[in-house]
């Protein structure tokens, strides 16, 4: 590769490369010949710009009373602006004295707050130091409080001797997982508070004389230790080796409950149900860890602000286009002006030919002008050039009336004294800082002891894993549960005592599984067929008090069912149906002792019947006989037509008699019936 040659001419026409011209190299080969009339074109115009440049800054010199500099005299503009950066205008005494007065109500730069000063003060959280308060509470869910060795003892304490705790649920308490995500729905992690809010941003303007400071602006702020005070960062981790971070309540908390019966659940894996750590990396290939819904929504929230692989932007789309300055290329808008200040445009051909055809008729470059002849001298303002009047003055509100350097000497240096508005403090300047208590918060120091009763210090993560690990793990103190921790458990294995604090293993039967599973004892009871009623078996009639059987009953009125619907009670009445009881005595049955014989169960037998023939054949009615006992005699009356049997038996004295039913047209005979109560005869439904 090699430069072409430039030549200054104006290249009427560009050439253009056609596809039967031969490609051919060189400075006058075809395919060099289109850039280097561009090339050409390009030096033209840059020269010709010179020129006019030159031409027009000649021309505004040839005034002969040039603008006043840092270096040379000359005509200036006055400005009361206080934060102007310009150094082709004068100041006014106004201005001075408006940053003078300024200046002065300053604070020294350097100097100290007491602590009441002291604003924006962050406080300590799980993702940043800042003061804390202190809390000897074992139960306490803040993670915005430091705990005290204390109650670190207090946990540790507690520790010693006891089993491993269970795992929280939303209805038991126990050892938890955080989760700093705030769309997750589960019940089995506990939530955190987001981080603090950060310091407050720096005030605008100068520091007064008496201000405050956000935190961000105390600089050498000491860290907690071991051995002194100062901010810390709160942690709820239990497994946490740090002795520079200070543990919360929480953690306390989850220590202390450690200690109250956990079991030790297993690793949760890709195959096998179990405890899970969290992980909110978006970059781990882990297996064994649990991502959050924080890592699942940043990297959701990443991919959904992406652009496709492939796509193109239209103009308006296109940000950050730089603008062409007197420093750095970029775009430009042109402009065809003569009289225009800016420095932001480029002139068109048209302005740079008015400009030239101007010059060309002025003065020429080296001339002057006496005083004398120059007329119209403008008196300089906050809005126009002029000639001004000098002031050393440092408290004048004079507007016309330049300011020397003396006076913006007396000014600037007033303003080099004070405080800078965005300055820092070293921790030796910061007084009356607070202890951090039960009740306030403020600095404090760390302790990693774990028998300590201090409720001024901060116990440090390392406290609490040790507190931690004492809990976790654990043998029980007592010999009941070293006894159960001794068997070799197994799937279908049922753990049960064989003496004072010994135990073994019985497989566990399904039925013995099913009443595990049962919710209640009335369920197991019923499993058991062992419900209400179940002293009885299904099948046996019980008097009943009321018209109405209770649930799960049936009255002995003489209704038929189906095996389907009860299959028990079918097993007591194949015949599917019911014994009609109503107004029945129910009797033994005789089963071979030849008192009751030829019966079988379930059969019905007709009433005995004493009595006499009432030849008049009508009804009768012994009811109005009694004896000197007062016991009543009556009974059901029968008639003959509607008995079950051939000949109807009486008494007579001395023996019985019978007369054939054909011989009886009224009515006969009366049941005898015992003394008795009235009850509703029910069996079991099932």
């Amino acid at each position: 590769m090699g430069n072409l040659n430039e030549t200054e001419k104006w290249e009427e026409n560009i050439y253009q490369l056609e596809t039967s011209d031969p490609v051919l190299g060189g400075a006058d080969g075809i395919s060099n010949r289109a850039p280097r009339q561009l090339a050409n074109r390009t030096k033209w115009l840059k020269k010709k710009t010179e020129e006019a440049a030159q031409s027009l800054a000649e021309h505004v010199r040839s005034r002969n009373h040039p603008d006043a500099t840092l270096t040379a005299k000359g005509f200036t503009q006055l400005s009361s602006a206080t934060n102007s950066t310009s150094e082709t205008l004068a100041a006014t005494p106004k201005a001075v004295k408006a940053a003078y007065d300024l200046a002065a109500g300053k604070a020294p730069a350097s100097h100290t707050h007491p602590w009441s000063q002291i604003t924006g003060v962050p406080a300590a959280s799980l993702t940043a130091k800042g003061t804390v308060q202190l809390s000897s509470a074992t139960d306490s869910q803040s993670e915005t409080e430091a705990a005290t060795p204390k109650a670190v003892k207090i946990a540790y304490d507690l520790a010693r001797g006891k089993y491993t705790a269970q795992d929280a649920t939303t209805t038991r308490k126990g050892i938890v997982q955080l989760s700093s995500a705030i769309n997750n729905t589960s019940e089995t992690l506990a939530a955190t508070p987001k981080a603090v809010k950060a310091a407050y941003d720096l005030a605008a303007g100068k520091a007064p004389a008496s201000h405050t400071h956000p935190w961000s602006q105390i600089t050498g702020v000491p860290a907690a230790s071991l051995t002194a005070k100062g901010t810390v960062q709160l942690s709820s981790a239990t497994d946490s080796q740090s002795e520079t971070e200070a543990a919360t309540p929480k953690a306390v908390k989850i220590a202390y409950d450690l200690a109250r019966g956990k079991y030790t659940a297993q690793d949760a894996t890709t195959t096998r149900k179990g405890i899970v750590q969290l992980s909110s990396a978006i970059n781990n290939t882990s297996e064994t860890l649990a991502a959050t819904p924080k890592a699942v929504k940043a990297a959701y929230d990443l991919a959904a602000g992406k652009a496709p692989a492939s796509h193109t932007h239209p103009w308006s789309q296109i940000t950050g286009v730089p603008a062409a300055s007197l420093t750095a290329k970029g775009t430009v808008q042109l402009s065809s002006a003569t009289d225009s200040q800016s420095e932001t445009e480029a002139a068109t051909p048209k302005a740079v030919k008015a400009a030239y055809d101007l010059a060309a008729g002025k003065a020429p470059v080296s001339h002057t002008h006496p005083w004398s002849q120059i007329t119209g001298v403008p008196a300089a303002s906050l809005t126009a050039k002029g000639t001004v009047q000098l002031s050393s003055a440092t408290d004048s509100q004079s507007e016309t009336e330049a300011a020397t350097p003396k006076a913006v000497k007396a000014a600037y240096d007033l303003a080099a004294g004070k405080a800078p508005v965005s300055h820092t403090h070293p921790w030796s300047q910061i007084t009356g800082v607070p202890a951090a208590s039960l009740t306030a918060k403020g600095t404090v120091q760390l302790s990693s002891a774990i028998n300590s009763t201090s409720e001024i210090l901060a116990a440090t993560p390392k406290a609490v894993k040790a507190a931690y690990d004492l809990a976790n793990g654990k043998q029980p103190a007592d010999a009941t549960l070293t006894a159960l921790a001794g068997l070799a458990t197994a799937a279908d294995r049922l753990p049960y005592f064989t003496g004072a604090d010994r135990a073994a293993l019985a497989t566990l039967t399904a039925i013995g599984r099913a009443i595990i599973a049962k919710g209640s004892i009335k369920d197991v009871l019923n499993y058991l067929g062992l419900g209400e009623g179940s002293a009885l078996p299904v099948g046996v009639p019980v008097p009943w008090p009321t018209a109405t059987p209770p649930e799960g009953w049936l009255k002995c009125d003489g209704r038929a069912f189906t095996k389907e619907q009860y299959p028990v009670l079918a097993r007591a009445y194949p015949t599917l149906r019911l014994p009609d009881l109503r107004g029945e005595f129910i009797r033994g049955w005789d089963d071979g002792r030849k008192i009751d014989e030829g019966r079988k169960l379930l059969s019905w037998q007709k009433g005995t019947l004493v009595g006499g023939h009432d030849d008049n054949d009508s009804a009768l009615d012994i009811s109005y006989m009694s004896n000197g006992n007062n016991i009543d005699y009556g009974g059901d009356k029968v008639f003959a037509g509607n008995y079950r049997s051939d000949y109807l038996w009486y008494a007579v004295l001395g023996g019985t008699n019978s007369r054939a039913k054909a011989e009886l047209n009224g009515a006969f005979f009366n049941i005898t019936r015992p003394r008795n109560i009235a009850f509703n005869y029910i069996v079991r439904a099932a």
